[in-house]
């Protein structure tokens, strides 16, 4: 008998749709997974049988299309990172370790207040991210 660990397959080893786009959602903007989903609800006539397979299908047939949004961007900037970084080289290995660390902690700590507050982090550049809100659905004018 097959082991279930974690709950990330149904029966016959394949991802639910929910957890195709969990896993999906590690590597690609909320924005981008939501269109998909709604291009893949619109679809009638998907392969029930493979429901993953499908919305990549879905998705490949559909791009590049260009999505119109009200939205706000913020574009977050780590202020002198050039001389700080600069700085820590000068201190070795150590400095560049350091370095690393502090710049993982931050990132970690701002996708995590983005996301707690509905932002979706669209590209990392640098030491800098651009993140977005898009405006909701239900938003009053």
């Amino acid at each position: 008998m097959k082991s279930n660990k974690g709950g990330s397959e149904n029966k016959g080893g394949t991802l639910s749709s929910v957890q195709f786009f969990n896993a999906l959602n590690k590597y690609i903007p909320a924005l981008v997974l939501q269109q998909w989903i709604e291009k893949y609800k619109q679809e009638n006539e998907i392969n029930a049988n493979n429901k993953a397979l499908a919305i990549t299908e879905v998705a490949k047939e559909q791009l590049p299309y260009i999505q119109e949004m009200e939205t706000v961007c913020l574009f977050a900037d780590i202020s002198g990172f050039t001389n700080v970084s600069e700085a820590c080289a000068n201190l070795g290995i150590r400095g560049n370790e350091e370095l690393a660390f502090v710049i993982n902690r931050y990132m970690e700590g701002m996708a995590k207040n983005l996301a707690k507050y509905g932002g979706d982090i669209i590209k990392f550049v640098g030491d800098a991210m651009i993140v977005m809100w898009p405006r909701s659905k239900n938003d009053p004018d």
